[in-house]
C-alpha cells in the first residue's frame, strides 16, 4: 500500500454492500422494546424503563439513557413511546 493512500469507511461499506453499525443497531432497538412491552410486568428490564435516577449525573458528556436514543428513535419514525406501547400490546 503506497503511503498516504486511504480508503474511507464509506467506501469500504459501499463495495462490501455492508449497513453502517448505528443503522443496524437502531433497527434492533425498536423490535427489542415491542418484545419488552409485551413481557409480564414484574421483568427486572421492563421495569427499569419507568425508572427515574435520583440526585444528579455525573459532569461531562451528556449521554443518552436507552429509553432516551429508543424515543429519539421512535420521534423519528413519527411514532410516540405510549404509541409503540400500545402497538406492542395489541402485537403479543
Amino acid at each position: 500500500m503506497a503511503v498516504g493512500f486511504f480508503i474511507t469507511n464509506e467506501e469500504i461499506r459501499r463495495k462490501t454492500k455492508q449497513r453502517p453499525l448505528i443503522d443496524v443497531i437502531k433497527k434492533g432497538r425498536l423490535p427489542w422494546l415491542g418484545n419488552l412491552h409485551r413481557r409480564e410486568e414484574d421483568y427486572i428490564p421492563k421495569e427499569t424503563m419507568d425508572w427515574k435516577q435520583d440526585g444528579q449525573r455525573m459532569k461531562g458528556k451528556l449521554v443518552l439513557t436507552w429509553r432516551q436514543m429508543v424515543e429519539k428513535d421512535l420521534m423519528a419514525t413519527g411514532k410516540a413511546w405510549f404509541i409503540a406501547k400500545q402497538v406492542a400490546q395489541d402485537h403479543g
